[in-house]
């Protein structure tokens, strides 16, 4: 479980990454998180030392847009960032256990968040919230997770920019770095992908043995059909970490001419 209050994990709260200007980018993808699971509410918020701060919303009460800012123990995405996976509420009322400040002054009653990464450290969400109860499926989970991964591309350029400045983004230098950034991100979705892709594995071993129940079989059968785009999510992380690979050599190899022929 990972700790709030590490200190390598609040350092990346700096410069352009925690800017109250409003980034393009990072607008575009909590409006493209609140379509894909059609929810009212997206953000993209950092859990800090003692708030949550919304660094991208759409769809947020007058008084969160104006504040941009939770009371940390008050947030959802605190558990996110604490078991470093996804966190899904079905009805925040029926869960005593969790804060409730937020369901009560703002209606909220169904939550989902999954993790974004800057500079290697789990620093807060990719969130979106309902005011309604419902169910998040993991076709919804799976995008979600996809597209933070571009979000945690844009903050690693953000802290890029803060420290070499905001024409360095474009320098060689700068471009490995975010290239080696990009892979990191692509590593923990395949990482993710391939352990759910376990179960299929022993579900074809045992299908070729002959060793599987028809009952076995039958659930089998489903999760295959499942698993159809989670084999097109893994085609597309692979090719990424390919094309983030070769481009990643060609701009080490611009930095260092002499090496290219060694």
């Amino acid at each position: 479980m990972a700790n709030l209050d590490d200190p390598r994990r609040l350092s990346c709260f700096q410069g352009d990454v925690i800017s109250a200007s409003r980034d393009a980018q990072l607008d575009e993808y909590v409006r493209q998180a609140a379509e894909l699971a059609e929810a009212p509410i997206a953000l993209v918020t950092f859990v800090m030392g003692h708030v949550q701060y919304f660094r991208a919303a759409t769809g947020l009460p007058p008084e969160l847009e104006l504040s941009r800012a939770t009371s940390r123990c008050h947030s959802y995405c605190q558990f996110v960032v604490k078991s470093e996976k996804p966190f899904a509420i079905s009805d925040i009322l029926a869960h005593p256990e969790l804060p409730q400040a937020l369901a009560e002054m703002y209606g909220i009653r169904a939550y989902l968040g999954v993790p974004v990464w800057c500079e290697g450290q789990l620093i807060g969400t990719l969130c979106v919230a309902d005011g309604r109860v419902r169910d998040w499926s993991e076709a919804v989970i799976e995008k979600l997770m996809l597209l933070s991964r571009r979000v945690s591309v844009r903050l690693d350029e953000l802290a890029v920019q803060s420290e070499l400045g905001p024409d360095a983004v474009t320098g060689t230098a700068a471009e490995a770095r975010l290239l080696a950034a990009s892979v990191f991100t692509v590593s923990q979705v395949l990482e993710r992908a391939l352990a759910e892709v376990g179960p299929l594995v022993r579900l074809a071993n045992g299908l070729g043995n002959g060793e599987l129940p028809m009952d076995a079989f039958a659930r089998g059968a489903n999760a295959l059909k499942e698993s159809v785009e989670l084999y097109h999510d893994l085609v597309g992380a692979a090719r990424e970490v390919s094309q983030t690979g070769e481009r990643l050599t060609l701009s080490l190899d611009a930095k260092s001419p002499g090496m290219a022929g060694s």
